[in-house]
């Protein structure tokens, strides 16, 4: 029986304890990756030279090294546009986040070769041993952006179908990629996946093969912050697909949403002065704006 041929997209910064685990898992898949692509986000923790040593000792890796960081979609963009150039059947999109097991790639690949109608796999996500069903997610209705996590209780089968995934351990077929297209990179970081699931969807459901894990180590717990700079880039971006995708209804609908929590939050700012609270006023306003107007790209005023 012949396998697909199988690639890989990293994208990395600043992570490089996280990276090199990841690396490790990949290059100890029970079934090997044919081509391995880092793409590295101009990351200031050593991460460039030790990839410079380490395509020393391996042919099968490709390293991109950005001048600057282009985000996750950016990152994506440019890794999925090498793959595109070499001779693969699948690939593979993970951030240095995600550590896949080591029969990863052995389960996804039994359920390629076993369905022949499915062009695009995923495996499950796990963080501290728990699933997280924020990764797979269907839309409640065709005409609505409204979106549901698979339940829990599906993931007891062995496989389940679903249409909105994020990039943590996404496998899509080469000829789905060609046909669709790159991420949106201006994007730059939130919502390019969920976009590039509504052009998948066009060609193809997407399949979980549930006992293939994805360790994500993601940070848990400590103070966070009560509204993050990534919020500008998911209402934003978020608002480009109701426009582009579902029509004038929606898009009026989040916008209304939006300057309704403008309103909220402006009076709550008058009475306590708080900064976030002022903060959160601004970003909400530059979503809008940047959003109707179709100004994608970084915003020099939201950045890590």
């Amino acid at each position: 029986m012949e396998y697909p041929k199988l690639g890989v997209v990293i994208v990395t910064y600043n992570r490089l304890d996280l990276l090199k685990e990841n690396i490790e898992h990949v290059n100890n898949q029970t079934v090997k990756f044919d081509y391995v692509i880092i793409v590295n986000n101009n990351s200031s923790d050593g991460t460039k030279e030790y990839l410079e040593e380490l395509i020393k000792c391996n042919n099968k890796i490709d390293v991109l090294n950005l001048e600057t960081n282009e985000g996750g979609a950016g990152g994506f963009y440019t890794g999925i546009k090498l793959a595109e150039e070499k001779e693969m059947d699948y690939l593979l999109l993970i951030d240095d986040d995600a550590i896949i097991d080591y029969n990863y790639n052995e389960l996804i690949v039994t359920e390629i070769l076993n369905d022949k109608k499915c062009l695009a796999f995923s495996g499950t996500v796990k963080v501290n041993n728990q699933i997280d069903v924020v990764h797979r997610k269907r839309l409640k209705k065709n005409n609505s952006f409204e979106t549901v996590p698979v339940d829990k209780s599906e993931y007891k089968e062995n496989t389940f179908k679903y249409s909105i995934t994020t990039f943590c351990g996404l496998y899509i077929s080469m000829n789905v990629i060609r046909e669709i297209g790159l991420p949106l990179k201006d994007f730059f970081i939130w919502y390019d996946d969920t976009e590039y699931s509504l052009r998948i969807c066009k060609y193809t459901y997407i399949k979980n093969v549930n006992k293939a894990i994805i360790n994500h180590k993601v940070k848990i717990g400590g103070i966070q912050p009560k509204v993050s700079w990534k919020n500008y880039y998911g209402r934003r971006n978020q608002l480009f697909i109701l426009n582009k995708y579902y029509g004038k209804l929606e898009t009026y609908r989040f916008c209304m949403w939006l300057i309704m929590a403008i309103i909220k939050h402006s009076l709550v700012y008058l009475f306590t002065k708080d900064e976030n609270v002022r903060y959160n006023i601004m970003l909400n306003k530059d979503a809008l704006i940047d959003g109707l107007r179709l100004n994608l790209g970084k915003n020099s005023k939201y950045l890590p």
